[in-house]
């Protein structure tokens, strides 16, 4: 009877050969086989509960309990080589095998393999949705931990907009850089500030507010742009929006005499307040404030304002806009759709200054440190990221809350110390 390294092996080979083992196979030790150049896709193999079966029934010790356990070891036998891209394991033991060339071909078209469900989806928007609706927790591997915080940062967008710096519409250029007398003369030669935009579908007036041109935007508004018009893509965002997320305070304040509405939303419910504490833009929220902006506004995941400002992300954050915001009683233990409070959040994106700011004023409960609704607690949600010091100190701070008995100390393998900037400016 074939030892199990080699019965591993010979299934291995047999399943990538889409041949059923047979009995007089079994005792034959087959070397692992590469896969040949025609197998480009991905298929269904039931080899693992087949032999599973053959060997109960001919009453034969098997080291594994169940066929399911015969499937995990085929996995990982396979994962460490370099047959396959990818193997997903079915209830029964079923496996299911994706090749390097499938996943890249789908890559090319815009496709990501959530490696929890071994399903294909489209990146952005798409693939965002399901890890964060997911059921099944290992969908939110670390590698779908980018698409899990998406919704409260658009670093996508930020290399986009960075093409688009490189290669905009001159009448989009002048307006970005404040050139009035260029775009004037743009307008003269025919030139349609109506019609002209970049391709997320900002105009010249979104990109005028975004850097803090006043003559720029109130020309454009005299040639008959609408202040409250959104970008044909980019989340839907008006002028006000770029003004408030740039921390542009004299823009907005123009454009909110125009518009008369401080609390105009996108399509993900953020609002121009939402935006500036998340960029860490202080006096911008202050001034928004004195508008009447709601500060306790919940956009369409159930964030608030503390939530994106307790990323530190932004180019300007500080502690100083977290304080703002509980001083006017913005709650950051609000949970969002994910079970999220700011100091998941914070967790998340490894802001350690944060973290411990929220700590101290009131987020050191067990109700704050709760598990979200996948179940993971801050401090999972910081080693998910990368950020294993920080993960340390959080998970400390829940072992000393819930008193168990032995008391989590960090690895040594250091993490991530810095978080990715944010550099989206329009």
């Amino acid at each position: 009877m074939a030892s199990e390294p080699e019965l591993l092996e010979l299934l291995i080979s047999k399943s990538l050969e889409h041949e059923g083992l047979s009995l007089q196979h079994l005792g034959r030790s087959t070397a692992l086989r590469r896969l040949n150049g025609r197998w480009e896709g991905c298929y269904a193999s039931s080899v693992a509960p087949a032999v599973w079966k053959r060997y109960q029934g001919l009453g034969l010790d098997l080291p594994f309990s169940e066929p399911f356990d015969l499937a995990l070891a085929l996995r990982e036998r396979l994962m460490a080589s370099d047959l396959v891209g990818h193997v997903a394991v079915e209830p029964g033991g079923g496996l299911r095998l994706f090749s390097m060339k499938h996943l890249d071909v789908q890559k090319k078209r815009g496709r990501i393999l959530c490696k929890g469900c071994s399903t294909f989806f489209q990146e952005g928007n798409p693939f965002r949705t399901h890890v964060q609706n997911a059921q099944d927790t290992r969908c939110f591997s670390p590698e779908a931990a980018e698409y899990y915080l998406l919704p409260c940062q658009d670093s996508a967008a930020a290399a986009a907009l960075e093409v688009s710096r490189r290669s905009l519409d001159p009448g989009l250029e002048a307006a970005r850089d404040g050139n009035l007398k260029e775009l004037q003369r743009l307008v003269e030669s025919r030139w349609d500030p109506l019609i002209a935009l970049d391709h997320h579908g900002n105009k010249a007036l979104h990109w005028a507010a975004g850097n803090g041109h006043l003559e720029i935007c109130r020309y454009l508004v005299q040639m008959r742009m609408d202040p409250k018009a959104p970008s044909e893509k980019h989340q839907n965002r008006c002028a006000l929006h770029w003004a408030a997320r740039n921390g542009q305070t004299s823009v907005c304040a123009y454009l909110l005499d125009l518009m008369g509405f401080v609390d105009v939303e996108t399509d993900g419910k953020d609002t121009p307040l939402m935006l500036a504490a998340w960029q860490g833009h202080l006096e911008t929220c202050r001034f928004l404030a004195t508008q009447r902006a709601d500060l306790n506004h919940l956009n369409s995941w159930g964030c608030n304002a503390m939530h994106k400002a307790a990323r530190m992300d932004g180019e300007h954050s500080s502690l100083q806009m977290l304080d703002f915001l509980l001083s006017n009683d913005v709650k950051a233990s609000l949970a969002n759709c994910n079970g999220h409070n700011a100091l998941h959040k914070a967790a998340s994106f490894g802001s350690v200054e944060a973290c411990r700011f929220l700590l101290l004023h009131g987020l050191d409960t067990r109700q704050a440190m709760a598990p979200d609704r996948e179940r993971n607690t801050p401090s999972s949600l910081a080693f998910a990221a990368g950020y294993h010091r920080l993960a340390g100190e959080l998970r400390h701070t829940e072992d000393v809350l819930w008193l168990t008995p032995a008391i989590y100390r960090a690895p040594e393998t250091p993490g991530r110390e810095e978080v990715p900037e944010d550099s989206a400016k329009i």
